[in-house]
């Protein structure tokens, strides 16, 4: 199975350092590949991180547009995640892509969890439509199964999130950029992908905890909140802002 991380970024250097070396160490862990999606930045620390990056082995991608002053940072988030995610099915022929936020801390082992508790739920007989890593303040619980490695939830986290290829390729071709730049690409396929197309698939994060640390608070859609719950990791050292 050809699995591939993604890391989308923008001019966040601290944080980035940060979520860069745990990114790269879980997706060393189980054999992904590390695709960076980098939406035009100027910031110095940033493009340096991203230079060395592609010297470890990770693909840099970059949407062809010019990044002006004043551009919806919203809109930008969605448009840079659809052409990554179309990237890493398209180009890659990825199938499973695990996104992750640039503003996040992962635990050892972190990735295997995740893959682990997809496992388990489709032997449970579930369909999934994502898996996530965190389990924070906004994603009520439905379900937690006693002694398994994953728990059902009404909606996913997506600071780390893992979706197959083909609901990728569907939701990201067949749904206007202008709903994902508005609404947001995780809205999207929580509400408008889900309804129409898999509306007998379930959301699930692993269990017992969230294997992922939600440390950007300021980003564009958290509001200055702390959205983390039950991380099963350690805070020691983990800088947030």
């Amino acid at each position: 199975m050809n699995i591939v991380g993604l890391l989308t970024t923008w001019n966040r250097p601290k944080l980035l350092q940060q979520s860069l070396k745990h990114i790269e160490r879980e997706c060393a862990d189980v054999g992904a590949q590390l695709v960076i999606a980098d939406d035009q930045s100027d910031n110095y620390q940033t493009l340096k991180m991203l230079e060395e990056a592609e010297k470890r082995g990770a693909i840099i991608i970059k949407r062809p547009y010019m990044r002006e002053q004043g551009q919806n940072p919203h809109y930008l988030v969605g448009l840079n995640a659809q052409f990554a995610f179309l990237h890493c099915v398209n180009k890659l022929n990825a199938d499973l892509v695990c996104k992750f936020d640039d503003d996040i801390a992962l635990m050892p082992g972190a990735f295997s969890r995740l893959l682990l508790a997809r496992e388990q739920a489709l032997e449970d007989g579930h369909k999934v439509l994502a898996t996530s890593g965190i389990k924070g303040m906004w994603e009520p619980l439905v379900y937690a199964p006693e002694g398994r490695a994953y728990r059902i939830v009404a909606t996913p986290c997506a600071a780390m999130c893992l979706y197959e290829k083909e609901d990728l390729r569907i939701c990201f071709s067949e749904i206007s950029s202008g709903t994902i730049a508005t609404n947001g690409w995780d809205w999207t396929v929580v509400n408008e992908y889900r309804n129409k197309w898999k509306s007998d698939h379930i959301f699930i994060s692993t269990a017992p905890g969230s294997v992922c640390y939600h440390a950007g608070h300021t980003g564009v859609h958290v509001a200055n909140i702390d959205i983390n719950k039950d991380y099963e990791g350690s805070l020691e050292g983990i800088y947030s802002e």
